[in-house]
């Protein structure tokens, strides 16, 4: 029973070339009949699966063949040497509507060629008919994949110029093929040839400060189709990001394999070396902010992460960093996971934020910091408010990295996903860098509520900004906030936007010379290279010009 709850978790993780290997040499004596029926279910389910694929493949080799006009047949044939190339059990969903259709005498050989050229790399749901705009679609996703590697803004300009003769260049089908493609950012090269799908990265830091290095480990049978659950670790003092990859994924064994509980569940691990030499504190920094969430960037257009399922964790001064994120950042978690750690200077200021993500808190009884006693103010006040927390506190423990807890950490990550488009919110900031709330973004402070970390402790009096925030039951959006300008971002998945919007700031509307928001692909495309996020792209956005 055990083994066949492995290979299920191990399936779900995409990890199915090791599933169909063990499901082969599974053990038949003295075995239930339920589970070898189980068994022979999940090796059935493999072979119908890959005997779909193969005929999808050979249907759309018999369509192609059909085709008569030479240009026609010329244009398809990239399309169609990618399908043979890197179809599989993870994205033959994709191919749901040419199947529908692709013994349908009814329809010509190019219309059903066009369903499975399309579906595969806008998705089923919005696969097309039309062969022209299906191959149009071929080239957008070229050029984009071009124009977000792209650093330089003219070049981004004459790409979008290109664009413009596009059919298949529309807002929605943009946001289609940047959900469905590969990582724009391609990786080749692990770290070393041993240490299979680790890699090691670097990003400019922040002013003059210098580069940042960080860390992936990639869980077996990577697939830069899937979107993988990602954990992003901060190291403590004294400890590495090398060490945080081995916390999470395991050490490695013989043979270039590691058996930690990332490599199970299928996680991607991301550890940035965060810290300056000798560092022993965290500082509340907007270097240390840059450091981090540069890197996270950056993986996120290397490697295929679900933006919905990141956490954020760290352990002691790298938990210190993880409560701040958390807080200050909190629409970009799936949940957050301080070990060892303390809530400081800001986080009391900000407690209120964590009504929005998950908290997992771990501590040892007998921490030297007293960590437990000196949280219990901001703990209290999640609890008060029915915040989703919880605390663990391992008795007769120190300050320690309590990797008997990554079990029920695993279990906790596993039920909770990131709300991107919340319908309401109320946060609160103190410094410039802890600007973007979700679909707000602040162009600055009052004075009475910017406090930068070098001028710590505030001064008596001194209160967080807060910006509240909601989609309003008319197709409006709705932001007070007493301080600089905004801009609301705005989305199909907040708003209709084929409907009238009011925007209204401060009680003031916005936009009134054109109540109908057009979609604005530079901005799709320039939102999407700037945070990573190919997932929940912004068709739009209003400034309020305060």
């Amino acid at each position: 029973q055990r083994l066949l709850k492995e290979l299920q978790l191990r399936r779900d993780a995409g990890q199915h070339r090791l599933v169909y290997a063990r499901l082969e040499s599974f053990p038949s004596e003295d075995v239930a009949g339920e589970i070898l029926q189980a068994v022979r279910e999940m090796m059935d389910e493999y072979g119908h699966i890959r005997e779909e694929g193969k005929g999808v493949l050979a249907q759309i080799d018999a369509l192609a063949e059909k085709v008569t006009e030479p240009q026609t047949r010329t244009n398809i044939q990239p399309a169609r040497q990618e399908l043979k190339s890197e179809l599989n059990l993870n994205t033959l969903t994709r191919m749901a509507a040419f199947r529908q259709h692709a013994d349908d005498d009814q329809l010509p050989p190019e219309q059903r060629l066009a369903l499975a050229i399309s579906g595969w790399i806008v998705g089923s749901d919005m696969a097309t008919l039309n062969l022209p705009v299906a191959l149009s679609l071929y080239r957008v996703r070229a050029i984009v994949r071009e124009f977000m590697n792209e650093p330089v803004l003219i070049h981004r300009q004459r790409l979008m110029a290109k664009l413009g003769s596009e059919e298949g260049a529309s807002p929605g089908l943009v946001a289609a093929i940047l959900r469905n493609m590969k990582p724009p950012c391609e990786v080749t090269q692990p770290r070393a040839e041993d240490k299979p799908g680790l890699f090691e990265f670097e990003v400019a830091g922040l002013g003059g400060n210098p580069p940042v290095q960080y860390l992936v480990q990639t869980p077996p049978e990577y697939d830069p189709y899937l979107h993988y659950p990602t954990i992003l670790t901060l190291h403590g003092a004294g400890t590495s990001a090398e060490q945080q990859i081995d916390w999470w994924a395991g050490g490695w064994t013989e043979g270039g394999w590691r058996a930690g509980q990332a490599t199970r569940h299928g996680y991607i691990v991301v550890a940035p070396k965060w810290t300056t030499e000798h560092q022993k504190k965290y500082a509340y920094s907007a270097r240390e902010h840059a450091a981090i969430l540069d890197c996270l960037r950056d993986a996120c257009r290397r490697f295929a992460i679900d933006m919905d399922r990141i956490y954020l964790t760290g352990h002691s001064i790298g938990g210190d960093a993880a409560w701040d994120l958390g807080l200050s950042h909190p629409d970009l978690w799936a949940g957050v996971m301080p070990i060892a750690a303390k809530a400081d200077r800001y986080c009391a200021h900000y407690w209120q934020n964590a009504k929005y993500v998950p908290f997992y808190c771990v501590f040892g009884e007998l921490d030297s910091a007293a960590l437990l006693a000196h949280n219990a103010q901001d703990l209290d006040r999640y609890f008060r408010n029915n915040y989703n927390v919880t605390v663990v506190e391992y008795l007769g423990r120190g300050h320690e990295d309590f990797s008997d807890e990554v079990l029920r950490l695993f279990d906790w990550m596993g039920r909770f996903k990131r709300d991107f488009f919340p319908r309401d919110f109320e946060c609160r900031t103190m410094r410039s860098f802890d600007s973007f709330f979700w679909w707000v973004e602040l162009a600055g402070l009052p004075s009475g509520s910017q406090v930068d970390p070098v001028d710590w402790p505030p001064s008596r009096g001194t209160r967080a900004a807060t910006v509240n925030a909601s989609v309003t039951a008319t197709n409006g959006l709705r932001v007070n906030y007493r301080g600089a300008p905004v801009t609301v971002w705005v989305s199909p998945e907040l708003v209709d936007m084929n409907e009238q919007i009011n925007i209204v700031v401060n009680g003031r509307r916005i936009h009134t010379n054109d109540p109908y928001i057009q979609p604005d692909l530079w901005t799709l495309l320039e939102d999407a290279r700037a945070r990573g996020d190919r997932q929940h792209p912004f068709w739009a956005k209003v400034e309020s010009g305060q």
